[in-house]
Formats: C-alpha cells, structure tokens, sequence
C-alpha cells in the first residue's frame, strides 16, 4: 500500500471522475493508494496525520509527500479537524473562515528564520517515522513553491549564517547562534532524505495548469496530473528500483 499527502495539487479533484495523480498512480501500479491530501494543506497536517496513521496500525511500503509552502501551518480544533493558517484561514473540515485569526497571525506569529526550519523539522520527523517506524521509504516532492528552492540552494549549497543574519534584527541575539546549530544539523540529514530539492512539478507544467475557466485553476489540468504520476514513477524506479519492482511486478 502507498501512502500520499499533500496540498490541492495532490488531492482527490473536483467532480464525479478523480483525475488526481495518485488516482493515476494507482492505476499503473498493483497496490492500492491512501490519499489524505487536502486543499490549503499544511506540512504540519502531513506530519499530524501520519502520526495519526502510524498510531492506527496501517501498514504501508512507500510514502509520497507533495509538500507544500512553509508559510502554511496548522492548529487542531474540533472533531479532528484543524485551521489552515497561511494566505487564507479556512478550517478544512467545516468551511468556516475567521479573518481575525490571520491578521493575528500575519502581525504576531509568521517568521521568514522561524518556519523554515519548522519545515526542516517537519521533515525531519516525516523522514524518521518512515525509515523508523513505518519501516518504508519516504520520499518528498516541491509540489508548486518555487520560493523553497531558492531556499534550499542556500541552506544546504550556500552561506547559512550569512542567510540567517539577513533575516534577523540582532544578529547578536541568542536565537540566531541557534538557528545555526539547527540548520547545520539539518543539513547533515541531507544525504539521508529522499528530498528532490531541485524537482518542483510546476517546473514542467506550464502549459498544463487550469485557468480560470478550468475545473480546478490554478492547479494541474487533467494531462498535468497524468505528466505528475508518470514523473513520481520514474522517481520510484530511479531511487528505489526493489520496491518499482514490486509495484509493477
């Protein structure tokens, strides 16, 4: 069984027929898919469900993470349900929205040095419950946000003091000498990740996103979700051919 999480990109598309590329995915391949992805999905709720999915005894041999901006995040409320807290606030269980929360979180909590390394740390986590705890692979795709790419490059290939200090007020401050430590430890979990840094899917998509007039704008079109599942296959078999073999076996 194969396990997948995301944003809108990933999850199961408007109308009768799902065109989405897990429901792709699992057409080519001899095992059944798990989609937990939803529309204004945070890493956090990724991290939260599978949590949530290890607790409950399932059983699976490959995740797949469409991840998404480290601007989003999530707080739990009622019923299992939680808040997608980032350009909108949209409680993704009941539609309800509340303005208030995001002004409050745009002036008081969003932080450039801060979420990205609770995306790291994210990740992080993800990686370890699937090598550790799952005892399956995982694997994590840039699904649309080209701005982490930017990041990336600078985290793991550049300067990271100079990046942290640039986005701080007082780079005397004690956090700053930490954020450092943290990133440094990040980045020597690099080779262990199965982090496709430089792969993001709108990259060769151009000409298959929806408009305006489409069933989902702004997201892949039905031949963009099909060009995605073929190029996670490729990946599957390029990184991890056992598993490729047994999924097409």
């Amino acid at each position: 069984m194969i396990y997948v999480n995301g944003d809108s990109w990933s999850q199961r598309s408007n109308g009768e027929i799902d065109y989405s590329w897990p429901k792709i995915l699992e057409t080519k391949v001899n095992c059944s898919i798990i989609n937990q992805s939803a529309g204004c999905g945070s890493n956090s709720r990724v991290l939260g469900n599978l949590y949530k999915l290890y607790q409950s005894g399932t059983k699976i041999s490959l995740i797949i993470i469409g991840l998404t901006s480290f601007q989003r995040f999530h707080l739990p409320s009622k019923l299992g349900s939680s808040w997608s807290i980032g350009p909108t606030v949209i409680n993704d269980r009941f539609n309800n929205k509340n303005d208030e929360v995001l002004h409050w979180y745009q002036k008081n909590v969003f932080d450039e040095t801060e979420f990205v390394y609770q995306f790291y740390n994210q990740i992080w986590q993800m990686h370890e419950l699937g090598t550790k705890y799952f005892q399956c692979p995982i694997i994590f795709f840039n699904a649309w946000d080209s701005y982490i790419s930017e990041i990336h490059q600078q985290i793991f290939y550049g300067n990271i003091n100079k990046w942290i200090e640039d986005r701080v007020e007082d780079t005397a401050d004690y956090s700053v000498i930490e954020y450092i430590k943290m990133f440094e430890f990040f980045k020597s979990k690099l080779s262990e990740w199965n982090l496709l840094i430089n792969n993001n899917w709108h990259d060769f998509l151009p000409t298959h996103i929806d408009g305006p007039a489409g069933m989902h704008p702004g997201h892949p079109s039905p031949e963009g979700h099909r060009l995605i599942a073929e190029h996670i296959l490729t990946k599957i078999q390029e990184q991890f051919p056992i598993i490729y073999q047994e999924l097409k076996g």
